[in-house]
């Protein structure tokens, strides 16, 4: 078996700098099947490395001499190579967590994790005992879909988390993704919309892009209510106060 179909193995936790996670559990990882590289969810594409980097033709794999990113001058972290020319992140007492870099979204400079990459620029994510860990844009304090065509935010998946989940953030909110007109929407298990539920085990309610909260309905169209956490369904609100 040659080296390019070992599988390596990756104990894979989160780590923010206010939060520390429990141990998750054994991911294997396997970078050989095309097919199954093909299946894996992508990113939106930054251009922020660099373009010019040196390939690694020689089989030998970089490493962290130090638990921290090199950066660039502007801040902007780099991701380590293995011989296979695939990214990998810092695994500093078995936490694992995304480099972060500096881009410009809608002309404002924003701090933002991104996932390593492999050879074909596919992403490979980082995994907690919830599934995938989203990586944030930490100057929005929110996580970082991918696209679809039209615009629109998906919920992440790949080879290894084939069904969506909510992202929760270091302080234990939930978010939802929004579509193309800016509408936040609810992903759907069993043929049933599901709330959104953050780590205070509250529900709540997706926003409309003028913030206005709605209730899910079921598939004949009848509304149902969100739960607190004491289980007691409570109303919506709209940005009027109503």
């Amino acid at each position: 078996m040659s080296q390019a179909t070992k599988k390596t193995q990756l104990h894979v936790q989160r780590k923010r700098k206010s939060e520390a996670v429990k141990s998750s559990p054994l991911i294997e990882m396997e970078d050989t099947d095309a097919e199954e590289r093909e299946a894996l969810s992508k990113l939106p594409t930054f251009d922020v490395l660099l373009s010019n980097r040196p390939r690694l033709n020689d089989q030998r794999s970089e490493f962290y001499p130090v638990p921290q990113y090199a950066q660039l001058n502007d801040g902007t972290e780099i991701y380590a190579r293995n011989a296979l020319e695939s990214e990998f992140p810092i695994n500093e007492n078995g936490v694992t967590f995304y480099a972060k870099v500096k881009m410009l979204i809608d002309g404002n400079e924003h701090s933002v994790e991104v996932s390593p990459t492999t050879k074909e620029n596919l992403p490979i994510y980082i995994h907690n005992d919830t599934g995938i860990l989203y990586p944030m844009d930490l100057t929005l304090k929110r996580p970082v879909f991918k696209k679809n065509g039209n615009g629109g935010e998906e919920y992440l998946t790949d080879s290894f988390v084939t069904i969506p989940h909510y992202p929760i953030d270091a302080d234990g909110k939930a978010h939802y993704a929004r579509d193309a007109n800016g509408d936040e929407y609810p992903i759907k298990r069993d043929n049933k919309c599901i709330y959104a539920k953050g780590k205070d085990n509250k529900e709540i309610y997706p926003r409309k892009a003028n913030l206005d909260e709605f209730a899910l309905e079921d598939e004949n169209n009848v509304p149902y209510y969100a739960k607190n956490e004491d289980e007691h369904e409570y109303y919506p609100t709209k940005i009027d106060g109503q």
